[in-house]
């Protein structure tokens, strides 16, 4: 893995990895979704478990009216309450693990069914663009292709302009030292949008 500039290019050699890809993924997603998304990420598990909780707490202090034994209510015992209270957490975080699974499934099986993510990378980063260099092809990229570039906490993302779906990254461990990665910085700085990080 090494970055150089000569002839005012970054060239990038470097090979992906399944955890990049999938923390790529992840970053991509929150630079989506925005401060809203993180809002909801981070409120989802109180959203779960607070009903849960409060309904543990009110079925704890006040008789279980759906219990009954000779036609009046009996407080059911601390052991019954907290199994209820489990059972109502996992019925509120089964379907939630399930989801996540399934989207890092569907991203690792992305990975896996890519060519473009498969094997050594050749990037060469200029004002013109980024040319993709692999064994048998050559693709250069303009700048006006990618709708910005993401500065995430282990990469660089390029998602393609009017393509959900679609997108580019550059894993932070393809920069041999700081100053390779201020390079790349400063070519994208010049001729498109750097988002997140200073």
């Amino acid at each position: 893995m090494a970055a150089s500039v000569p002839n005012g290019k970054a060239e990038l050699a470097f090979t992906y990895t399944r955890e990049s890809f999938v923390e790529a993924a992840r970053a991509l997603a929150r630079a989506r979704y925005g401060r809203l998304g993180s809002i909801i990420q981070s409120f989802l598990p109180l959203a779960v478990f607070g009903p849960c909780l409060i309904l543990f707490i009110v079925l704890s202090v006040e008789p279980v009216i759906f219990l009954y034994i000779a036609g009046h209510p009996m407080r059911a015992p601390w052991y019954v309450m907290v199994g209820f209270y489990l059972l109502l957490m996992w019925w509120g975080l089964k379907p939630l693990v399930a989801t996540m699974r399934l989207r890092l499934k569907r991203r690792i099986k992305g990975f896996d069914d890519d060519e473009r993510w498969l094997g050594s990378q050749s990037w060469a980063v200029s004002d013109e663009g980024v040319e993709i260099k692999g064994a048998d092809h050559r693709t250069l990229l303009h700048w006006n292709y990618f709708s910005a570039v993401i500065d995430a906490p282990t990469s660089y993302l390029l998602p393609v302009r009017g393509a959900k779906n679609q997108w580019h990254y550059v894993p932070k461990y393809a920069f041999a030292s700081g100053d390779d990665e201020d390079r790349f910085r400063t070519i994208v700085k010049r001729n498109a949008e750097l988002v997140g990080a200073a």
